[in-house]
């Protein structure tokens, strides 16, 4: 079964998006960019502290311009509508919130 997510002007080109919930201890909405090139998850530092997700690490993260930065890793859920995907490791910095 397909889903189609609507792309959003708010970026440039045009990305699709969908209304997602962030839940560990507590359950924070967000509208998520969707990236299927993407090698990990990211969220923002402030949504993984609003839902208390559980912290794993902190480890080196190397974007595509080859900076690193420190990178906590965190395990959540991900609700896209009906869709639960549970034990998703996702990485947030203070610096990249």
């Amino acid at each position: 079964m397909a889903t189609l997510f609507q792309y959003s002007a708010a970026y440039f080109p045009p990305a699709p998006v969908a209304e997602i919930t962030i839940r560990a201890r507590r359950e924070v909405q967000a509208v998520a960019l969707l990236d299927s090139g993407a090698d990990g998850t990211l969220i923002p530092y402030k949504a993984l502290l609003a839902c208390r997700a559980k912290f794993i690490r902190t480890s080196q993260l190397t974007g595509v311009t080859g900076k690193s930065v420190l990178a906590d890793q965190y395990v959540v859920e991900i609700r896209i509508g009906d869709l639960k995907i549970p034990g998703v490791k996702a990485v947030s910095s203070r610096s990249i919130s």
